[in-house]
């Protein structure tokens, strides 16, 4: 796989994840879809806990550092018309920049350590309802 391929396939994952959408409090069909993604990449784990997910995808370990990737599913609301689109280099639309193209990298990565063995174990964390308050959100669900 050369950089190019990587690299399209991680816009690619990111411009159907934007797709999806996931205000906070309706992330139910973004974590269906990486849910789904997850498993049909062969990881080791996938634990779901409402709209949460915890991935891991080899088992660990003894002795071998681990990397904690974390990311949420949710989004703010809409305020006007921001379609997810790919323009040059850059990737736009309603959650671009926070969050979902680094979790779609989160979920390549994690796709990437199932099929090479990494120096470190890998996991990570997909979580709902992190754009608004604390004692809403997921991530203690999970």
């Amino acid at each position: 796989m050369t950089a190019d391929t990587a690299r399209s396939a991680t816009e690619a994952l990111a411009l159907e994840l934007l797709g999806i959408p996931s205000v906070i409090r309706n992330e139910h069909a973004i974590a269906d879809f990486c849910e789904a993604w997850l498993r049909e990449r062969k990881v080791y784990g996938v634990v779901r806990a409402g709209e949460n997910l915890a991935v891991q995808p080899r088992p660990f370990r003894e002795g071998v550092p681990r990397v904690l990737l974390l990311g949420h599913l949710d989004t703010v609301p809409k305020s006007d018309e921001n379609p997810a689109r790919l323009e040059g280099d850059k990737i736009y639309g309603l959650g671009a920049s926070d969050m979902k193209c680094a979790d779609a990298v989160l979920m390549r990565i994690c796709e990437r350590a199932v099929q090479e063995q990494s120096r470190y174990d890998i996991a990570g964390v997909l979580y709902a309802r992190e754009e608004g308050p604390y004692q809403e959100s997921g991530m203690p669900e999970i």
